[in-house]
């Protein structure tokens, strides 16, 4: 690994380091990125993995993250995501992750996107401190939300969603294997 001084940088604060074949970009420069995640979130794991790598290609990357499951990081995820306009679906779900350039959630959460937001966050001029009266205005905003879903609606849709095309399909032949045995009645 030799380190090689790049007069044309955009920064002085970057330079080229070469490994064989593969150039690699070294940027010292500040950035910053707010990284929403969960315990219980499978695809938050990976993304751990590339914010990773993306620290050794960016010295400067400071992370700071939050909890979506708590009150403060959903609250906090809920300024974010309307200031930065993502998609409702993508709202208040893990994993996302803003910067001063943009933001990415769920599945657009990619090595090659991310590595693509910290090299435009210098670009970028979308704050990502939240204040505490924006936080009390979009705890209003998600109580508002909460209160929208009506329980007949959120009963409807589990009941809708526990009788799966997949569940009948496998219960229908679960029936029919138990007929082919000679299993009848009681004894099913």
């Amino acid at each position: 690994l030799t380190a090689i001084a790049d007069p044309g940088a955009p920064t002085p604060a970057m330079a080229t380091f070469t490994n064989a074949e593969h150039p690699v970009w070294q940027d010292n420069s500040p950035k910053e990125v707010v990284v929403f995640t969960t315990a219980v979130c499978r695809e938050c794991f990976a993304v751990e993995k590339i914010i990773q790598v993306v620290q050794r290609m960016y010295a400067g990357l400071r992370v700071t993250r939050h909890d979506l499951l708590t009150r403060e990081g959903l609250a906090r995820n809920e300024v974010l995501s309307r200031r930065f306009g993502l998609d409702e679906a993508y709202q208040a779900t893990a994993p996302t992750v803003f910067m001063a350039s943009g933001s990415l959630a769920g599945p657009e959460i990619t090595f090659f996107s991310f590595e693509e937001l910290a090299r435009r966050s210098d670009e970028g001029s979308i704050p990502l401190s939240v204040s505490a009266e924006e936080l009390k205005t979009a705890e209003g905003f998600i109580e508002a939300r909460r209160k929208a879903y009506a329980w007949r609606t959120i009963a409807k849709g589990g009941l809708t969603q526990g009788l799966s095309p997949c569940l009948m399909a496998a219960l229908l032949l679960l029936l029919r294997y138990l007929s082919r045995a000679g299993r009848t009645g009681p004894s099913i």
